[in-house]
């Protein structure tokens, strides 16, 4: 999809969601994107400035209770039926729908009265399946801390495109059935499974800020203390590429986190001995950015620092 066809669909789409600016992988990649919703102009911005290439919008509250159901493969159909206990028409009520074009693939948009927002989380159901492209199908339902992307370019297939009279403008987003709500608010009960079944269904993002330091490298997380004269500087070197090469990955599957990766190197500097001046830290910040680092601890590794913060 070009910029010029984007553009134009944008300004089709309703005034009242909490935009995001999406890059060519399906994912935000804008600080805070979670707590910094867009609007149109802004978002019209980026695509003329050639960095957004697909729009998403942030489910649950921040666009007035909007839950995004996502069906990831022709086996989420039974998952429905049986769910909901319901055929699969009368289970999905005709609402605003966007599909990437692959089979069995589409989100459905649903409201949430207000009552129910606060006893809803996200909830995702694997249906025992997996898919052609050997990833596990799912039913998930997107609330808060969520995004969904909307319009704009697909990695796969090339676009998202709305269900055949399904867009914004040929129909209304309806209130979402019940059974929908029921297993967004089972989700939030209090159970205590084993571990086993805790690392079987454990998957980020989760719906919690975690702590940016905890998915750091150990070498890093002690450097957060401070470091003594001739090794200031190398130490803050590798600590700034850590905190924003972690902070970026989280950003990129949509894990929200707490703790500002330039604040964190703002407070190393001034626990070193003696300790680095503001102008230190942000000629270390600069040099960091430069090199668009990566994280130092692997996704594996990551996940694996939020189940035991968990």
């Amino acid at each position: 999809m070009n910029a010029g066809h984007l553009l134009e669909q944008l300004a089709a789409l309703p005034e009242d969601l909490a935009l995001v600016a999406v890059g060519a992988h399906k994912a935000p990649y804008l600080p805070n994107w979670q707590r910094s919703p867009l609007s149109k102009a802004q978002i019209e911005s980026e695509i003329r400035a050639g960095r957004c290439k697909a729009v998403g919008v942030l489910c649950g509250t921040p666009s007035d209770g909007l839950v995004f159901l996502d069906h990831d493969g022709d086996s989420c159909d039974r998952l429905i039926e049986t769910l909901s206990g319901l055929s699969l028409d009368e289970a999905l009520p005709r609402t605003v729908g966007i599909t990437s074009g692959r089979p069995g693939r589409y989100q459905l948009i649903y409201r949430l009265p207000q009552q129910d927002w606060q006893q809803v989380v996200t909830r995702k159901l694997k249906t025992g399946t997996t898919g052609d492209d050997g990833k596990a199908e799912m039913l998930e339902f997107r609330w808060d801390g969520c995004q969904s992307v909307v319009l704009g370019h697909h990695p796969t297939t090339g676009v998202y495109r709305y269900l055949p009279g399904q867009s914004f403008a040929e129909c209304d987003i309806v209130i979402a059935p019940q059974w929908i709500v029921q297993q967004m608010q089972s989700a939030s009960q209090p159970t205590s499974p084993s571990w086993a079944e805790f690392e079987r269904q454990f998957r980020l993002p989760i719906n919690q800020s975690v702590p940016l330091k905890i998915c750091l490298s150990k070498t890093s997380r002690e450097s957060l203390a401070g470091a003594i004269q001739g090794n200031r500087d190398n130490t803050g070197a590798k600590l700034a590429r850590d905190l924003l090469g972690t902070a970026r990955y989280l950003e990129s599957i949509g894990q929200s986190y707490t703790g500002d990766p330039h604040r964190h190197l703002d407070e190393f500097c001034s626990r070193c001995t003696p300790p680095l001046s503001q102008k230190d830290s942000d000629r270390l910040w600069k040099s960091a950015l430069k090199d668009n680092p990566g994280s130092s601890l692997s996704p594996d590794q990551i996940e694996s620092c939020i189940k035991g913060w968990l």
